[in-house]
């Protein structure tokens, strides 16, 4: 039993930093250096900081994704602004 919550920590955790690093980075939503701190703070959280028994170093991956989430909010009230300005039923313009 502990075991199958033990994986579903990893896979549904840690592994979702990752991918929303990866997915934010790709997307150019934020800058590379608040993505990586997305992405990084996967092993901190877990594995380095239940290893070592630290909690210090699980503290750290928070605020590492606490950091780099910021950029991230800052983007979509960008975006909320930016389509409240275009008028109803005005297409975006292309980016090719």
């Amino acid at each position: 039993m502990t075991l199958t919550f033990a994986i579903a920590w990893l896979f549904g955790h840690l592994l979702g930093y990752v991918l929303l690093g990866i997915a934010l980075a790709r997307a150019r939503v934020i800058p590379l250096w608040a993505a990586s701190l997305i992405i990084a703070s996967a092993p901190l959280m877990g594995p380095i900081a239940y290893g070592t028994g630290l909690g210090l170093l699980q503290v750290l991956g928070f605020v590492l994704v606490f950091i780099g989430s910021v950029p991230a909010a800052l983007a979509m009230l960008k975006g909320k602004e930016q389509l409240a300005a275009r008028p109803v039923g005005e297409e975006p313009a292309s980016t090719i």
